[in-house]
């Protein structure tokens, strides 16, 4: 049996939430979520299109029950300016998390990303 080892360093063990198998985090919004477009039919095919909601995909199922996810202490802002990929806390009390400036990421896919 395989083992999956999380580490840490020992002053910052509490600081954040630990791993949770990730079919432990399903979201609200998807376990509401009707298999079919059309919920008085339940078939697959309706009316020549299909009937299906990405509840019934296999490989967007397996995504969100597979391994662990990894919680962050605050919330984290994402957001693309004309300046880069800028990344904040949301309460701006721990800056665990930077960003690299774009000429850091040159030749990765995320130069693309950076340069919007």
């Amino acid at each position: 049996m395989s083992v999956i080892e999380f580490k840490i360093r020992k002053d910052l063990y509490d600081c954040f939430p630990h791993p949770v198998p990730s079919k432990k985090m399903i979201p609200s919004w998807y376990k509401d979520m009707s298999q079919y477009i059309d919920k008085t039919n339940k078939c697959p095919m309706h009316n020549g299109n299909v009937n299906l909601t990405m509840k019934s995909c296999i490989p967007i199922r397996d995504t969100l029950v597979s391994g662990y996810t990894l919680l962050l202490p605050a919330d984290l802002v994402i957001e693309v300016t004309d300046e880069g990929l800028q990344i904040q806390w949301r309460d701006k009390t721990e800056h665990f998390i930077g960003a690299h400036n774009v000429n850091q990421v040159k030749g990765s896919p995320l130069e693309k990303i950076s340069s919007m």
